[in-house]
């Protein structure tokens, strides 16, 4: 990799918040990164996402990393919480066939 590759790849990678929106019954569904760079896409993103009545906070990087991402099997949306039955039965699936 070059120097202006590293330098490229770095400044992409300095990103320190995100924004992250969470459904009313605290599934986290969405993650999108702040990167000044790409402000004009993270605008368009992060408003959509409000008008899909999604609730969106901005949290340091650090944060998201510890979140539980997804449908969670305790939430009281039944169809979050069969996504969540889905999502972990598929991956003792994965974990098995290895």
């Amino acid at each position: 990799m070059t120097g202006l590759e590293l330098d490229s790849l770095n400044r992409i990678m300095s990103f320190t918040y995100d924004y992250v929106g969470t459904w009313p019954c605290g599934c986290v569904l969405a993650v999108v990164s702040d990167m000044p760079m790409y402000a004009k896409d993270t605008a368009k993103s992060v408003s959509k996402l409000i008008r899909d009545g999604v609730k969106v906070d901005r949290v340091p990087h650090e944060t998201f990393q510890t979140m539980e991402f997804g449908h969670k099997i305790t939430c009281e949306i039944k169809d979050h919480r069969e996504r969540a039955e889905r999502r972990l039965a598929s991956k003792a699936m994965r974990e098995a066939a290895k």
